[in-house]
């Protein structure tokens, strides 16, 4: 039988792929246009097993739902997102928990280091003009638990834009 994710589930891994990947400082132009303060507008992820995609979810940010993402020039990040679960007559929003790091910009790959995670992934950065960046991810382990599964993984594009 076939499990649907959950939205705290969605937005963790959300969270993941955007933190799981570092760079280097090479590309000034790439890692000047990267600082400040990016919001999310919306999220495309999906989900495969064994190979076989099992699940694909769009999801387009709101007041409830989103992410927040803020990359400063000494090299450290900040990632912060949350979602909204509803019941009959509410809606409840959950706050993830902040994620702090460091990131590297290599030509137009981002790779973050989240503090106490030994994992990092590669992400590719493109830019529409100033204003709107989208980072693509994957494939990712998802995590089962406490550890990765080498036969689940995830794909995510996350189009942000600039905040500030």
């Amino acid at each position: 039988m076939h499990k649907a994710i959950s939205y705290k589930t969605f937005y963790t891994l959300v969270l993941i792929i955007i933190l799981i990947t570092s760079c280097r400082k090479k590309d000034n132009t790439v890692q000047q246009k990267i600082l400040g303060s990016w919001r999310s507008t919306n999220t495309i992820t999906q989900l495969y097993e064994d190979g076989d995609m099992k699940e694909s979810y769009m999801h387009a940010s709101d007041e409830y739902n989103g992410s927040m993402m803020e990359f400063h020039a000494d090299g450290s990040f900040k990632s912060s997102g949350k979602y909204a679960t509803t019941d009959a007559d509410s809606i409840t929003v959950v706050r993830l928990e902040d994620q702090k790091g460091q990131y590297q910009i290599v030509d137009n790959k981002l790779i973050t280091k989240i503090e106490n995670i030994d994992k990092e992934a590669e992400m590719t950065l493109e830019f529409k003009g100033n204003d709107v960046l989208t980072i693509i991810s994957g494939p990712l382990a998802l995590p089962d638990l406490d550890e990765f599964s080498h036969n689940k993984y995830f794909t995510s594009i996350v189009t942000y834009v600039r905040n500030n």
